[in-house]
């Protein structure tokens, strides 16, 4: 993505330089764009949750935000060390929840400031590229690029030039096998011999990861990608969009139904944004609940549409609405002994359908950060995966 422009909703904001990961779960937390003359060049952090959308095909990225909001963000030297404090200022200043605090309120910060470890772990992608890729038996190669899952937003994996070695040929390198980081020394070690490394399926520079290479990649590394669900519920009968509006939500819901779609499949979950001044109810009347407050036509109109509705204030999620059987889920997680993996009562729903314990994570960040999740479940049919994968693609925010 390096060199891509980023658009604010009014103008473009510059031109993404680098990203910047931690090292201990290896997830990029925020592009380094270089803004133009409009901001005297000053080069400024985004994080993924402020995303809007992403056109490979056009190298452009737009975020939710204006560039007054950029502008007036807190200042940072934007090469690590990072402190602590000001990721807790800057994700106040974006209302985003605190990436380092699991399961936790965005203004309980605890111990966590005053320890203020983050310097250490956040990394530079310009700086480990060209790193000395070491095999268990020898260098490798060098690394060549970082290929990172759009929805998690996790590195999956470190593309690998072999012409050190091996002429012409680059492979990939799932994170699980990095056995250390030698920061001082500019290498990477892997628990793999070259010759295991060699013969791992070849990899050319643009090529789009596609579900039958995953595939052959987790078959190769016996590993459980964090791209692909790793089991077959999720892969052929489970579907989940991201919406950064309710009007896109909305439009991709009434599609669907357009399309014939059986609405009772479907889920929709999005927080409750009402603030204490305001007037807000959820009642029924007649056969449909209705909502109060700054999103009340449009949830009454969800309601009116999906079957199940519910309000629910989870720990370490907060307040949000739900439309469907993801309600039943929902509760079904909550009346459990325990909830899987420490996730939260809507994790351990989304869970249950066989969503992976990592994309739940990064869906529940989603949802922290102000976007709707549209869940189709139990598709079966060649007819209705066809609609519910074209109307995602039409409609939701990537």
């Amino acid at each position: 993505m390096q060199g891509w422009t980023v658009h604010a909703l009014d103008g473009v904001i510059g031109r993404i330089d680098e990203l910047l990961f931690d090292d201990e779960q290896w997830s990029a937390r925020y592009l380094v764009v270089e803004t133009g003359s409009w901001l005297a060049k000053r080069k400024v952090l985004i994080s993924p949750l402020l995303f809007l959308s992403i056109d490979a095909q056009e190298k452009t990225l737009k975020v939710n935000l204006t560039q007054d909001k950029v502008k007036n963000s807190p200042d940072v030297a934007t090469d690590p060390p990072i402190s602590r404090q000001w990721e807790a200022n800057y994700s106040d200043y974006y209302a985003l929840p605190y990436y380092w605090v699991e399961n936790t309120p965005a203004h309980s910060l605890g111990d966590d400031i005053a320890r203020d470890h983050a310097a250490a772990h956040l990394r530079s992608s310009r700086e480990v590229i060209g790193y000395s890729l070491l095999a268990t038996d020898g260098s490798l190669g060098h690394v060549d690029d970082f290929l990172v899952d759009d929805v998690s937003w996790k590195v999956a994996y470190l593309a690998v030039a072999t012409k050190d070695w091996w002429p012409g040929k680059k492979v990939l390198v799932p994170p699980q096998w990095i056995e250390s980081v030698r920061w001082a020394d500019r290498s990477v070690s892997v628990g793999a011999s070259r010759e295991h490394l060699k013969h791992a399926p070849e990899w050319e520079t643009g090529q789009t990861i596609t579900a039958s290479f995953e595939e052959l990649l987790q078959a190769y590394y016996a590993y459980k990608s964090p791209i692909q669900a790793p089991n077959e519920k999720t892969a052929k009968s489970s579907f989940i969009a991201l919406y950064a509006t309710h009007a896109e939500a909305d439009a991709a819901i009434h599609d669907l139904q357009r399309q014939g779609f059986d609405m009772t499949k479907l889920s929709l979950i999005g927080q409750d944004p009402h603030t204490e001044d305001e007037t807000v109810g959820y009642y029924t009347a007649g056969d449909h609940t209705k909502a109060r407050g700054k999103t009340g036509a449009f949830w009454s109109g969800i309601w009116s549409v999906l079957s199940g509705s519910a309000f629910f204030r989870l720990p370490g999620v907060g307040p949000i609405l739900a439309a469907g059987p993801v309600v039943v889920w929902i509760v079904g997680a909550l009346e459990s002994v325990a909830v899987t993996g420490g996730l939260s009562a809507l994790g351990g729903a989304l869970f249950s359908i066989g969503i992976p314990h990592d994309r739940v994570i990064a869906y529940e960040t989603h949802l922290k950060a102000g976007k709707l999740l549209l869940v189709a479940h139990d598709v079966q049919g060649s007819q209705d995966t066809t609609r519910i994968a074209e109307a995602i693609e039409r409609t939701q925010w990537k």
